[in-house]
């Protein structure tokens, strides 16, 4: 527990610190794993985790994929704020990786405009 505890509250100042020093994403790819990802349980870490994804996208080989994980993951969570940040992230970064976020952001569209209630999403 406790180290979902310090995953979650780093991934929430590391969204913070790469806000303001956008040239030290280098640094911190390793963080940016599917393993990491499992580590994380709190909604505002997963929010910071996937906004990095679509910041940074282009640097994190996986990128694509965790967000696909994520997406998998959320299915039934329903969510607003990881739909809208996984809405957010991920067409910002198929304008840096289109042919392999092309099939995820479809699945994604349809998912939200099928099944959330939420007018902001849909």
């Amino acid at each position: 527990m406790k180290i979902s505890y310090v995953n979650n509250e780093t991934m929430i100042i590391l969204k913070d610190i790469l806000r303001k020093y956008t040239e030290f994403i280098e640094d911190f790819i390793p963080f940016f794993t599917k393993e990491f990802l499992d580590t994380i349980t709190d909604v505002r870490s997963k929010s910071a985790f996937v906004w990095a994804l679509g910041q940074f996208g282009e640097h994190i080989p996986d990128g694509p994929y965790i967000i696909e994980k994520m997406f998998e993951e959320e299915l039934d969570s329903n969510s607003i704020e990881i739909y809208s940040v996984l809405v957010v992230a991920s067409t910002r970064l198929f304008f840096k990786r289109a042919p392999e976020m092309y099939s995820i952001l479809q699945k994604l569209y349809k998912h939200v405009l099928t099944n959330c209630v939420d007018p902001d999403l849909r």
